[in-house]
């Protein structure tokens, strides 16, 4: 298992979104995973929104 803070994924962070909403996510439920991830990494707190895989 690797930790990834979502704001440092390599991919970018629409695809780290994609990762996390194809898993816990549903068809009426995009838009809120995509603004929740994209407004909540605060700086110094990388244990936040991290994606285990």
């Amino acid at each position: 298992m690797e930790i990834v803070n979502v704001k440092e994924y390599q991919g970018g962070l629409d695809q780290a979104v994609d990762y996390i909403h194809g898993v816990w996510g549903s068809a009426q439920n995009y838009p809120y995973y995509r603004d929740a991830i994209y407004h909540s990494s605060l700086p110094g707190r990388a244990y936040h929104n991290s994606i285990y895989y």
